[in-house]
């Protein structure tokens, strides 16, 4: 009688187990590698191209910090965020940069973790958010139409 009431046990473990989401490590701190091409501006600096893996270091807290990490794990960044939902959800790592003169890097100001409408917008200064914000404004001379 005990060793079905322990293999019925077993199996209402397993069982119950089957029907739990899948969670894993990378799932819960957003384990990301990347690969620039370039230098990439970061709030704390600039990233020589490269590969790197981004981590989000508070994982059971309000607090959006990310860390950068080189290719060999070397600990390269940590950098203050603050949540941003995005319109679609896709199944790819998604990162927005800011619009630069062409001799500057680009900045990095979002990363999105593959699966999830909320990413991570990275904090900058007020003023070079505003220096951001002039660079991506352009003057367009719009046609004038023969009358």
């Amino acid at each position: 009688m005990k060793l079905y009431k322990a293999i019925t046990l077993i199996f209402c473990v397993l069982v119950c187990a089957a029907f739990l989401p899948a969670a894993s490590a990378s799932d819960l701190d957003q384990l990301t590698e990347l690969t620039l091409s370039e230098p990439v501006e970061i709030p704390s600096g600039i990233l020589p191209a490269g590969t790197y893996w981004f981590r989000l270091l508070n994982t059971d807290s309000e607090q959006n910090i990310v860390q950068i990490f080189t290719e060999d794990w070397q600990l390269r960044a940590t950098v203050s965020t603050i949540p941003v939902e995005r319109r679609q959800v896709t199944g790819a790592t998604e990162v927005e940069f800011a619009e630069r003169p062409h001799d500057q890097p680009p900045a990095l100001l979002k990363w999105f973790y593959p699966g999830t409408q909320t990413g991570h917008e990275f904090l900058y200064s007020s003023a070079r958010e505003k220096e951001f914000a002039r660079e991506a404004k352009q003057d367009v001379v719009a046609p004038v139409p023969a009358m």
